[in-house]
């Protein structure tokens, strides 16, 4: 009698384990994912950022259209700014990273600059099209959720490395 006491005390301990392991490991596959939400201060506080970062690297003087900055390593890189277009509150910007390594994949950003708003904004990315602020997840062209916030990441890496570590402010050409 005892020892079914003791087994009946052991099999109950073990099925509230068995029961608090499986919400505790399940509750994770089981359970969907909340949605995602653009955190919209954040990609607007970047993208201003990103603005002020972009201005340090071009004039908006009428004289000239490409600026470049080489930057510091052994693949001999060049960073140009083009100015392809200029209107009163705006300014289209190429920013291209040259490599002269072959084996290294050259780097474009099209990119709009909002005078009066003071931000920037991403309008191609590898000569792509711009990226949508959500996008479910798995979808056919393989993007993150927050693709649009990331390429603004991105760029603001490169923006600040060009500052910072840049060997060169170049103006090349004239209109």
């Amino acid at each position: 009698m005892h020892i079914i006491r003791l087994f009946s005390a052991w099999a109950a301990k073990a099925v509230k384990l068995v029961f608090f392991m499986c919400i505790f490991f399940c509750s994770e596959i089981s359970m969907p994912k909340p949605r995602y939400k653009v955190d919209l201060k954040a990609y607007m506080a970047l993208s201003e950022a990103n603005y002020f970062k972009a201005m340090k690297l071009i004039s908006l003087d009428r004289d000239y259209t490409e600026y470049a900055v080489e930057l510091p390593n052994r693949a001999q890189a060049l960073v140009k700014l083009t100015i392809t277009q200029r209107c009163k509150y705006t300014t289209m910007v190429t920013l291209e990273k040259d490599l002269l390594s072959p084996w290294l994949v050259d780097l474009v950003f099209d990119v709009r600059l909002y005078h009066d708003a003071r931000g920037l904004e991403i309008t191609r990315f590898q000569r792509q099209k711009t990226a949508k602020i959500r996008y479910t997840y798995p979808n056919d062209a393989m993007f993150q959720q927050d693709e649009k916030m990331q390429q603004q990441v991105f760029l603001a890496e490169c923006l600040s490395y060009c500052l910072q570590y840049g060997l060169s402010d170049v103006k090349l050409g004239k209109f």
